[in-house]
């Protein structure tokens, strides 16, 4: 699609190349029982793309030509295709590349065989072809097809599927893609054989940025230089790390799809490094590819919290031999600790860990150690972790004229009310279960309702915390990462800021990297004992984690396809639709702003902070509140006589529109974060 929503053929190819990049997403499903182990390091993982070649637009002879070079230079075991046509003139696409790249194909559409135009999707595979099928999803009348494919990778089945579901954001495109979703999944369910199962085109893409994502993107797009990129943390509470990531991608091209293209890499990574590395079993392996934090908080809402993820798992992975690589073990931690708060907290924990464990040993209080093990602390990896962590927190020390709300106070006082609370966080970041329609975004202790009383709840976070102390008590190592891990976070939660599930998902973090590196020296538990029972409970809890967790992430990725995650981007395409992008447009209050200016590429006005921008600095130069009569008066006198138009949280009264000639437009509205629709106004120029 061209103007200000559309991306363009080159940054298609170079998000094909950045995808691909690293392993893909594809990886992240195949399991490996405890015997893959000692090879999966020398494993190749499974690369995937997938492209909506938006049929014959835009110079298909031309573009095929990039598409096919950047293809063969890849050289992907699969490819999902949207959009694909067949008509006359035109041969139909997929096979068209297939045969320029040697590939095998299969093709689906609604449109019958020998019909003068088709149009569908298609998977496209280098590798063995076991099985291929497809399907018309529900509702028939909307004509959406998926394709189907069983691939043998290295010995190995995999299901790949490729759709394409209804992209309307109004109630009814709601309700269709929710039918379609339910329909794919049933279909995937009678074909899939048990398989690994990847899908292309469901979740990422159909993902809309709300303002925090599209706030973070135009910081790093926006801010002029280094220094002030910097600068610009104090603001916004986490360390600098994301910004700077953001700011090499910036470089690409000032869309900000690229930021889901690389976390979906930087996702399939992630995925790729448990599956291939994590002491877990199959099963466990299989539940964490659907897991809601790993799939939907980080995986899918692109924030700064997944590259401090990431860094944990490469810790993790390295902590059986930091002591021969402590520099690596160091440099993992500093990466998480530059991510965000939470991330930082659970570095410092594993640091504690490892380097408590250090401190014991030369003590002599865990046994006599080997020579090495009793001789070196390595203070100087230690060292620059704490210049490293020095760095992060100076980082995000909030200035003078600060108004971000979690950055401001400390709560010291005896609340049982907040404890009761920080205690539903520890129970949930667990066992996540699904919250009803219209409140899928709050968390359950901010809820109306309320599942536990708060002596229920308080006793069922004490019990599940005892019982981590008591899965742990044998191994020094673990024990210390779970208690200074949840404790720090809990204590952060109770005096700073509760936040969301996407930040108490980190206690979830606290037990996953704990387990693992317990997980990790279970080869020296006697078999039988009574320690080698209690593994045997903490795997069964685990698991029954991961399945809670599973049903979670299926059911937040649904809702997401199903619904848009934020209004902002289909009211930018409804001003862009009716040419209304380039009118002077303000916005109130300013943090709705973010969505609507980075999805138009384009400044916005805010009334709220009385200056011109893309994205909110908090700072006490803006308010949080304004009556609609002050907002109009300051949007009127900057817009100087031009035609504006008014995006607002809520409508504009009738009296207040007839009474100074406004227009209502429309209301963009259904999104899963709370207050994230858009009423749009139309005012004309005074005459």
């Amino acid at each position: 699609m061209r103007g200000p929503l559309g991306i363009g053929r080159g940054f298609c190819a170079l998000g094909l190349a950045i995808a691909l990049a690293l392993p893909g997403l594809a990886a992240a499903a195949l399991p490996a029982s405890a015997a893959d182990m000692a090879t999966a390091v020398g494993e190749p993982g499974m690369s995937m793309v997938t492209f909506n070649l938006h049929h014959d637009r835009e110079d298909w002879p031309s573009r095929r030509r990039t598409i096919v070079a950047e293809l063969k230079r890849l050289q992907p075991d699969a490819i999902a295709l949207q959009e694909v046509i067949q008509k006359r003139n035109v041969r139909n696409q997929a096979q068209w590349l297939a045969s320029q790249l040697g590939y095998r194909y299969v093709f689906v559409s609604t449109d019958p065989v020998g019909a003068p135009k088709r149009y569908g999707n298609a998977l496209l595979t280098r590798r063995p072809i076991l099985a291929h099928g497809e399907h018309l999803l529900l509702p028939l009348d909307d004509y959406r097809t998926v394709a189907h494919l069983r691939i043998d990778v290295e010995g190995r089945p995999v299901n790949v599927y490729a759709t394409h579901l209804n992209e309307r954001s109004d109630d009814a495109g709601q309700r269709i893609r929710r039918s379609q979703v339910e329909d794919l999944l049933r279909f995937i369910a009678g074909s899939s054989a048990g398989a690994p199962v990847v899908i292309a085109g469901v979740s990422a893409w159909h993902h809309e940025f709300w303002r925090d994502e599209m706030q973070a993107w135009l910081i790093a797009r926006d801010v002029p230089t280094l220094p002030a990129l910097l600068e610009q943390a104090h603001y916004e509470g986490s360390p600098p790390l994301w910004s700077l990531i953001l700011r090499v991608l910036t470089w690409i091209t000032p869309r900000p799809e690229i930021v889901q293209v690389f976390n979906w890499a930087l996702a399939g990574l992630t995925f790729f490094l448990i599956a291939a590395h994590a002491p877990f079993n199959r099963l466990q392996k299989l539940l964490l590819a659907g897991n809601y934090y790993l799939l939907f908080e980080y995986g899918t809402v692109c924030r700064n919290y997944l590259p401090g993820v990431l860094g944990l798992v490469v810790a993790c992975i390295v902590f059986p031999s930091a002591q021969r690589r402590p520099w690596l073990f160091a440099a993992a931690l500093a990466m998480a600790a530059m991510a965000s708060v939470h991330s930082f907290i659970v570095a410092a924990a594993m640091a504690a860990a490892f380097w408590g464990e250090r401190i014991l040993t030369v003590a002599g209080l865990l046994g006599k150690g080997s020579a090495e093990e009793r001789g070196r602390c390595h203070l100087g990896p230690l060292s620059g972790l704490a210049g490293a962590m020095g760095l992060a927190v100076y980082s995000i020390l909030p200035r003078a004229d600060t108004l971000y709300a979690p950055a401001m106070g400390w709560l010291w006082e005896w609340q049982p009310a907040r404890l009761a609370k920080v205690a539903s966080a520890l129970v949930y970041a667990h066992f996540p279960w699904p919250r009803p329609d219209g409140f899928f975004w709050i968390p359950p202790w901010d809820v109306p309702f309320h599942l536990y009383d708060d002596p229920a709840v308080l006793s069922l976070a004490a019990a599940f915390f005892i019982g981590g102390v008591l899965l742990f008590r044998r191994h020094a190592a673990p024990l210390i990462l779970y208690l200074a891990g949840t404790l720090g976070l809990a204590a952060f939660f109770y005096v700073k800021y509760l936040g969301f599930t996407r930040h108490t998902g980190f206690l979830f973090l606290v037990f996953f990297c704990a387990w693992w590196i317990r997980r990790g020296g279970d080869n020296t538990t006697p078999a039988g004992g009574a320690l080698q029972r209690v593994g045997l409970i903490g795997s069964l809890a685990f698991t029954a984690m991961l399945a809670v967790q599973a049903i979670d992430g299926v059911h937040a990725v649904s809702m997401d396809v199903a619904r848009p995650f934020s209004c902002g981007k289909a009211a930018a395409g409804y001003l862009v639709a009716h040419d209304l992008q380039d009118k002077f447009i303000a916005v109130g209050p300013d943090w709705a702003g973010a969505p609507l200016s980075g999805y138009l590429g384009r400044p916005v006005y805010y009334p709220y902070a009385r200056r011109h921008g893309s994205f909110v600095r908090w700072d006490t130069g803006r308010r949080e509140a304004m009556e609609d009569e002050e907002f109009y008066r300051l949007a009127l006198t900057e817009a100087a006589g031009a035609d504006m138009v008014i995006a607002l949280d809520h409508p504009l009264s009738g009296e207040f529109m007839r009474r100074h000639g406004i227009e209502f437009l429309t209301r963009e509205g259904g999104s899963l974060t709370p207050f994230e629709d858009y009423f749009l106004h139309y005012a004309p120029a005074r005459k």
